[in-house]
């Protein structure tokens, strides 16, 4: 760790963010059947709660700066980028001494971990469900088990990650009942974005093979010139299905976070959507690319400026 680092290992304890952690999931868990609604909405919030503890356990355990917000823009990634010897850049002095939020948490400890990046999609499920229980009172009564299923899924992925024991945190009760949920979840993700995939392909090949020798080239090309795609940013991908450049695409959103009456901060951050192809017109959500291997994070380092980096 860098320097400065003893003060803040003590404020975030990892220890004790773990435990936190655990306590949620196993919370979200034990009430999200329960027949008091109040109680449901509880489990919302648990699920959501976990997601965020695991991600910053998962910062914390790599740098502890990593769970400090910086209102000046310049993240603090950097700093352990140059302290790694992978990154040059001036000499910054970080002033904030308030943490991430959840959101931002999340995306950051996806970018470091490889474990855990292909469930970014289910935290982002479980916050948003968090969001809608504490801040309305709102929850979907049809989702909403899927919903902690989908943080426990996230959050055992951190536990994957530290090499932990899954029975000993989510406790000998709900141990194998949230493993096989979690599986079952991540199964049928699969198969249904894989059907989707060859039902794209096999439609693309179809007709491609009754094209005319020559032909094919011309297609191809006004295929990909078709209606623009909905969005607020897209970065290019190549297509599961049939190979051609398809689009990732994004959502601008914004988090807004209580500090202390009358002062609220916001988070603003690309949203990963999903995964659309105007070549074979396959289209899959954001959950569904996750499960075939479609990874929307970047380099770390793309972050920053390139007369920075």
């Amino acid at each position: 760790m860098g320097p400065g680092c003893d003060h803040l290992a003590l404020k975030f304890d990892v220890e004790r963010l773990y435990s936190a952690a655990s306590h949620h999931v196993r919370s979200a868990n034990d009430k999200v059947r329960s027949t008091d609604r109040n109680l449901r909405m509880e489990a919302a919030i648990h699920a959501g709660a976990a997601v965020e503890l695991m991600a910053k356990v998962i910062l914390v355990n790599v740098d502890p700066r990593l769970l400090l917000d910086d209102r000046e823009g310049h993240h603090v990634l950097i700093d352990v980028l140059v302290e790694a010897g992978v990154a040059t850049a001036q000499p910054y002095a970080h002033k904030g001494n308030k943490t991430l939020a959840a959101t931002k948490a999340v995306i950051l400890a996806g970018r470091l971990c490889e474990e855990v990046r292909p469930h970014l999609g289910a935290a982002r499920l479980a916050l948003d469900a968090r969001n809608r229980a504490a801040h309305a009172a709102e929850i979907d009564d049809a989702a909403l088990a899927g919903e902690v299923t989908a943080g426990s899924d996230f959050v055992l992925s951190g536990v994957d990650h530290l090499g932990r024991s899954r029975d000993e945190f989510l406790g000998a009760e709900l141990a194998d009942q949230v493993q096989r949920e979690v599986a079952e979840r991540s199964t049928a993700l699969r198969v249904d974005a894989q059907r989707k995939v060859r039902g794209a392909k096999d439609r693309y090949e179809s007709l491609i093979s009754r094209l005319p020798d020559g032909a094919s080239s011309e297609l191809i090309a006004d295929l990909g010139k078709r209606a623009s795609l909905h969005g607020d940013h897209t970065e290019p991908h190549g297509c599961p299905a049939c190979g051609n450049r398809g689009w990732l695409i994004y959502s601008v959103e914004f988090d807004v976070e209580y500090e202390a009456p009358g002062d609220y901060s916001t988070t603003t951050y690309l949203d990963f959507r999903g995964f659309d192809c105007l070549y074979c017109s396959l289209q899959l959500t954001n959950l569904e690319s996750e499960a075939v291997g479609i990874d929307p994070q970047g380099d770390p380092a793309d972050d920053f400026p390139r007369d920075e980096v």
